[in-house]
């Protein structure tokens, strides 16, 4: 060994350590930069899987690693933030965020015809200028954009460190060997490339130092092909070894990411093996740069393509490899933690920007569990009621005026309100809402209570309509909607019903409760008493989708006013005896109908009090 090998060695030793410490402060730059979005970006994360998909490229493209990215996503799981549905998503994009670092690098041989369009040609001048905005330069983001500028000169500088010491040996025979032996074995080659990533804990550097081998014309296409798919192997490490020691939820996003990838490598390998077999001559002649970050983009936007419809497939796979069981309680030691450390996870560390974000709702969290001690303290102190009880109940506002308003609650009957922690809302008479509330102390002769208001959360509370034409059945609809047992009951002369729904894209759904007048031709006027034969009003709820259906479910929530239904002082003789309701039901059908006795309500179930969404229903 000369001391020109010597020297080409630590040639390349310092080019990798500049391209790696590029990237580092490139990528750490990008994320300052976009901080402030990517704290907004968890509230855009629906049930919208497309959306996943696109946040979790997004994500990867600016930290410039698909290991990190779903390092943050074991954490987000594993806090409760995103669930395994949204998780895979997110995988499926961060798979092809992570090519934008191949195309970088590739960018110099982009540039072979024309010297000037070499980024080593003008990575000088990149770190020239950044290095000028950081130092002298006052504005935060300013100093930010130097450091970006700074990687990426740096980044573009190690590469032509490593390119030229690798250069005088482009012709040994040992290169050639080895390329010759993993393109010949498929498997051999996967391993090279995982283990060579999940060393340097980052598939985009691998591919680079790949890129830069085959910048040199050294590298042959099935062993390039074989290695790139064994990198996106080895880049699920880094969630692997993070998601031990975590929750099973946490453990089962990191095996959703393995096994996408593992899979990919399966389904390209196979076809791989059988081309080259059949094409020796082109598997064994030399790849470029660019070649090899096209097929790093077509393999990620293939394998999420073909793997997106069975995104479900891929978390109930995970299902199966990393098992619930159900028998185990935890212990009251564990339960406290758990009620404790709802949001952090160390795991999310990896983006402060989401870190910030988990700290802030963990705040809120640990304010709440402090109220709730106080709470506890002035039970022991107070006589009656205790300030600590938290109740609920639907209930139907009336404004007084001025802002002041009271409550009739289904359940607690007058609710008045004596304090409150929610000074800003506006009461709506008539409009009914779902009231939470610490009760303070009976008022005389039993008239209600006096409580002090802690949330409200509103109805979509509507009249009952007549059907006569059947222009307007059509508009009304009477699509399939399904409401579990219970869901539907009296409560203060209102109809409510909690519901289940498929969301909309973009256009509101309508959900009415109606008479339908259309062959009896029966009395439209407000206040008509219409008794069936049978002793019952008979109503129908009617459900209009629009054909807007993203096959994704959500709660809904609704109250129909009912009052004008029911017998007053001069219907005293009336035989009424409550309402039938036909709805269309997902589960048995058109024609089903829920019978209402006026004589035996059904009881508020406790699903009434969770908060349902009214917003893509009107």
């Amino acid at each position: 060994m000369s001391i020109s090998d010597i020297s080409n060695g630590f040639g390349f030793l310092g080019g990798l350590g500049m391209f790696l410490y590029g990237m580092n402060i490139m990528a750490d730059g990008m994320q300052k930069t976009a901080g402030s979005k990517m704290s907004s970006f968890l509230g855009m994360l629906t049930n919208n899987r497309f959306l996943a998909v696109a946040l979790g490229a997004l994500i990867t493209a600016i930290i410039q690693s698909s290991g990190a990215t779903t390092v943050m996503v074991v954490g987000f799981v594993s806090a409760g933030v995103l669930n395994l549905s949204q998780a895979v998503g997110v995988i499926m994009g961060a798979n092809i965020g992570t090519t934008i670092t191949a195309w970088i690098v590739s960018m110099s041989q982009l540039g072979d015809a024309f010297e000037v369009m070499k980024p080593g040609f003008y990575a000088p001048a990149i770190i020239g200028i950044g290095a000028l905005l950081l130092v002298f330069a006052k504005s935060q983001k300013k100093k930010t954009i130097g450091e970006i500028m700074i990687g990426l000169g740096l980044l573009f500088i190690g590469l032509d460190f490593m390119s030229g010491s690798i250069n005088p040996y482009t012709d040994a025979p040992i290169f050639a060997k080895a390329f010759e032996i993993l393109g010949g074995n498929p498997l051999l080659g996967m391993i090279i490339g995982a283990l060579v990533t999940a060393l340097l804990q980052s598939s985009s550097a691998s591919v680079g130092i790949l890129q830069t081998l085959a910048m040199n014309g050294i590298v042959t296409t099935n062993a390039a092909i074989y290695i790139t798919l064994g990198q996106n192997i080895g880049s699920c490490v880094t969630a692997m070894l993070s998601s031990m020691g975590g929750s099973r939820t946490a453990k089962r996003a990191a095996v959703m990411h393995l096994t996408f990838n593992v899979i990919g490598a399966i389904v390209f390998g196979s076809i791989g093996f059988i081309f080259f077999s059949l094409r020796p001559a082109f598997a064994a002649s030399n790849i470029n740069a660019v070649q090899i970050s096209i097929f790093h983009t077509i393999f990620n936007l293939s394998m999420t393509t073909l793997l997106f419809p069975f995104a479900d497939v891929l978390v109930k796979i995970s299902g199966m490899v990393v098992k619930e069981k159900a028998e185990e309680e935890p212990v009251a030691e564990d339960a406290e933690t758990a009620a404790t450390l709802k949001h952090l996870d160390e795991r999310i560390f990896e983006s402060p920007a989401f870190a910030v974000e988990t700290a802030a709702l963990e705040v809120v969290h640990m304010g709440q569990i402090t109220m709730g001690n106080v709470r506890k303290g002035i039970d022991a102190i107070l006589d009656g009621y205790s300030i600590g009880d938290f109740s609920w109940d639907w209930a139907t506002v009336r404004a007084t005026g001025g802002g002041g308003y009271y409550l009739e609650g289904d359940r607690w009957g007058l609710i008045d309100p004596v304090a409150t922690s929610i000074p800003w809302f506006k009461p709506v008479d008539g409009e009914r809402v779902v009231a939470f509330f610490n009760p303070l102390y009976d008022m005389e002769g039993g008239k209600g209570v006096q409580v002090k208001m802690e949330g409200v959360q509103e109805l979509l509370t509507k009249e009952v309509e007549d059907m006569t034409t059947e222009e307007e059945a059509v508009e009304f609809g009477n699509d399939p909607i399904l409401i579990y047992q219970g869901d539907m009951w009296l409560g203060g002369k209102f109809l409510n019903v909690i519901f289940r729904q498929e969301l909309p894209r973009s256009e509101k759904h309508r959900i009415s409760l109606v008479q339908n007048k259309i062959e009896t031709g029966e009395s439209s006027e407000p206040g008509t008493l219409n008794v069936a034969e049978d002793g019952y009003v008979h109503l129908e709820l009617r459900y209009n989708t629009y054909e807007d259906v993203t096959d994704y479910w959500g709660w809904g929530r609704v109250s129909y006013n009912l009052e004008k239904f029911f017998p007053t002082e001069k219907d005293a003789e009336s035989t009424m005896k409550g309402f039938k309701v036909t709805i269309n039901s997902r589960e048995h059908g058109e024609g089903r109908v829920i019978v209402l006795d006026l004589d035996h309500p059904v009881g508020v179930p406790e699903a009434a009090k969770d908060v349902h969404s009214t917003s893509s229903i009107r």
